[in-house]
Protein backbone atom coordinates (compact mmCIF):
# COMPACT_ATOMS: atom_id res chain seq x y z
CA UNK A 1 0.00 0.00 0.00
CA UNK A 2 1.10 3.58 -0.84
CA UNK A 3 0.35 6.14 1.88
CA UNK A 4 0.23 9.86 1.11
CA UNK A 5 0.52 11.45 4.65
CA UNK A 6 -1.16 15.10 4.86
CA UNK A 7 0.40 16.73 7.46
CA UNK A 8 -0.50 20.77 6.98
CA UNK A 9 -1.27 20.33 3.39
CA UNK A 10 -5.01 20.09 3.55
CA UNK A 11 -5.21 20.72 -0.39
CA UNK A 12 -5.40 18.03 -3.19
CA UNK A 13 -4.45 20.54 -5.93
CA UNK A 14 -0.48 21.42 -6.23
CA UNK A 15 0.24 18.68 -4.53
CA UNK A 16 3.27 16.58 -5.58
CA UNK A 17 3.40 13.84 -2.92
CA UNK A 18 -0.35 12.71 -4.44
CA UNK A 19 0.47 13.21 -7.80
CA UNK A 20 2.99 10.97 -7.49
CA UNK A 21 1.74 8.40 -5.27
CA UNK A 22 -1.07 8.09 -7.57
CA UNK A 23 1.40 7.32 -10.40
CA UNK A 24 1.27 3.46 -8.73
CA UNK A 25 -2.20 3.04 -7.82
CA UNK A 26 -4.52 3.20 -5.23
CA UNK A 27 -3.34 5.01 -2.08
CA UNK A 28 -4.39 5.65 1.53
CA UNK A 29 -4.87 9.08 1.60
CA UNK A 30 -4.07 9.81 5.41
CA UNK A 31 -4.06 12.74 7.93
CA UNK A 32 -2.95 11.95 11.48
CA UNK A 33 -4.17 13.89 14.72
CA UNK A 34 -0.90 13.96 16.92
CA UNK A 35 -1.74 14.87 20.80
CA UNK A 36 2.01 15.88 21.06
CA UNK A 37 1.73 18.16 18.48
CA UNK A 38 -2.16 19.46 19.23
CA UNK A 39 -1.45 19.62 22.78
CA UNK A 40 1.42 22.09 22.58
CA UNK A 41 1.31 25.96 23.89
CA UNK A 42 1.13 27.31 19.29
CA UNK A 43 -2.53 24.81 19.09
CA UNK A 44 -4.86 27.24 20.76
CA UNK A 45 -8.50 26.92 20.06
CA UNK A 46 -8.53 29.02 16.56
CA UNK A 47 -5.62 27.21 15.20
CA UNK A 48 -7.29 23.91 16.16
CA UNK A 49 -10.48 24.87 14.28
CA UNK A 50 -9.15 26.28 11.45
CA UNK A 51 -7.48 22.67 11.11
CA UNK A 52 -10.54 20.77 11.78
CA UNK A 53 -11.82 23.11 9.05
CA UNK A 54 -9.21 22.09 6.90
CA UNK A 55 -9.06 18.52 7.23
CA UNK A 56 -13.50 18.28 6.64
CA UNK A 57 -12.50 20.49 3.12
CA UNK A 58 -10.02 17.97 2.48
CA UNK A 59 -12.21 14.74 3.13
CA UNK A 60 -14.38 17.04 0.80
CA UNK A 61 -12.47 17.18 -2.04
CA UNK A 62 -10.79 13.92 -1.88
CA UNK A 63 -14.51 12.34 -1.78
CA UNK A 64 -15.91 14.38 -4.63
CA UNK A 65 -13.18 12.25 -6.72
CA UNK A 66 -14.02 9.29 -5.79
CA UNK A 67 -11.45 8.70 -3.02
CA UNK A 68 -11.49 8.45 1.06
CA UNK A 69 -9.34 9.79 4.14
CA UNK A 70 -8.18 8.05 6.78
CA UNK A 71 -8.26 10.12 9.69
CA UNK A 72 -6.25 8.72 12.86
CA UNK A 73 -5.33 9.69 15.94
CA UNK A 74 -1.96 8.93 17.86
CA UNK A 75 1.87 9.80 17.52
CA UNK A 76 2.84 9.28 13.93
CA UNK A 77 5.26 6.13 14.03
CA UNK A 78 2.19 4.45 16.27
CA UNK A 79 -0.77 5.29 14.10
CA UNK A 80 1.99 4.27 10.85
CA UNK A 81 2.76 0.86 12.55
CA UNK A 82 -0.76 0.04 13.00
CA UNK A 83 -1.93 1.04 9.01
CA UNK A 84 1.32 -1.41 8.43
CA UNK A 85 0.18 -4.38 10.27
CA UNK A 86 -3.22 -4.01 8.80
CA UNK A 87 -2.19 -3.82 5.00
CA UNK A 88 2.21 -3.46 4.65
CA UNK A 89 3.05 0.51 3.85
CA UNK A 90 5.61 0.01 0.56
CA UNK A 91 5.75 3.36 0.54
CA UNK A 92 5.08 6.86 2.20
CA UNK A 93 4.53 9.95 0.22
CA UNK A 94 4.11 13.46 2.24
CA UNK A 95 5.67 17.15 1.62
CA UNK A 96 8.67 18.06 4.06
CA UNK A 97 7.09 19.67 7.28
CA UNK A 98 9.09 23.03 8.15
CA UNK A 99 7.24 23.97 11.64
CA UNK A 100 8.75 22.85 15.23
CA UNK A 101 12.02 21.31 17.10
CA UNK A 102 9.21 18.49 17.79
CA UNK A 103 7.74 18.32 14.06
CA UNK A 104 11.62 17.95 12.96
CA UNK A 105 12.08 15.11 15.73
CA UNK A 106 9.10 13.60 14.54
CA UNK A 107 9.96 13.13 11.31
CA UNK A 108 13.54 11.61 12.27
CA UNK A 109 11.61 9.28 14.24
CA UNK A 110 9.36 8.33 11.09
CA UNK A 111 12.66 8.22 8.97
CA UNK A 112 14.23 5.25 11.44
CA UNK A 113 10.54 3.90 11.45
CA UNK A 114 10.36 3.50 7.76
CA UNK A 115 14.16 2.39 7.37
CA UNK A 116 13.64 -0.19 9.76
CA UNK A 117 10.24 -1.48 7.95
CA UNK A 118 12.18 -0.96 4.65
CA UNK A 119 9.70 1.58 3.58
CA UNK A 120 10.71 4.44 1.03
CA UNK A 121 9.28 7.82 2.50
CA UNK A 122 9.35 10.28 -0.45
CA UNK A 123 9.37 13.68 1.26
CA UNK A 124 8.96 16.87 -1.49
CA UNK A 125 9.71 20.28 -0.41
CA UNK A 126 7.13 22.93 -0.74
CA UNK A 127 8.42 26.38 0.97
CA UNK A 128 11.68 26.63 -0.74
CA UNK A 129 13.07 25.91 3.02
CA UNK A 130 15.76 23.43 2.23
CA UNK A 131 16.92 20.76 5.16
CA UNK A 132 20.40 20.42 5.93
CA UNK A 133 22.24 22.71 3.85
CA UNK A 134 25.33 23.59 5.89
CA UNK A 135 25.36 27.53 4.09
CA UNK A 136 22.94 29.66 2.13
CA UNK A 137 25.29 29.24 -0.71
CA UNK A 138 23.42 28.67 -3.78
CA UNK A 139 19.75 28.84 -1.80
CA UNK A 140 18.58 31.28 -4.28
CA UNK A 141 19.18 29.47 -7.51
CA UNK A 142 17.57 26.21 -5.49
CA UNK A 143 14.71 28.30 -4.35
CA UNK A 144 13.81 29.51 -7.85
CA UNK A 145 14.09 25.87 -9.19
CA UNK A 146 11.05 25.21 -6.98
CA UNK A 147 9.20 28.26 -7.06
CA UNK A 148 9.56 28.05 -10.98
CA UNK A 149 7.94 24.50 -11.17
CA UNK A 150 4.17 24.16 -12.89
CA UNK A 151 0.97 23.95 -10.47
CA UNK A 152 0.24 20.41 -10.50
CA UNK A 153 -3.63 20.30 -11.32
CA UNK A 154 -6.06 18.70 -9.40
CA UNK A 155 -6.90 14.81 -9.50
CA UNK A 156 -9.79 13.35 -11.32
CA UNK A 157 -9.62 10.89 -9.21
CA UNK A 158 -8.29 9.66 -6.35
CA UNK A 159 -8.76 5.51 -6.23
CA UNK A 160 -8.42 4.71 -2.77
CA UNK A 161 -7.34 1.07 -0.61
CA UNK A 162 -10.83 0.74 1.16
CA UNK A 163 -10.21 0.99 5.16
CA UNK A 164 -12.68 2.12 8.08
CA UNK A 165 -12.25 5.04 9.96
CA UNK A 166 -12.78 4.36 13.52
Amino acid sequence: MNVVWFKKDFRIDDHAPLHQALQQGPICALVILEPSILSTIEFGPAKYQFMSDAIIGLRQLINNVGGQLIIRTGEAVQVLQQLHQYTPIQQLFSHQETGTMQTYERDIAVRQWCNTHRITWHEYPQFGVIRGLKNRDGWAKQWEHLMNQPVIPSPNQIPSIPMSNP
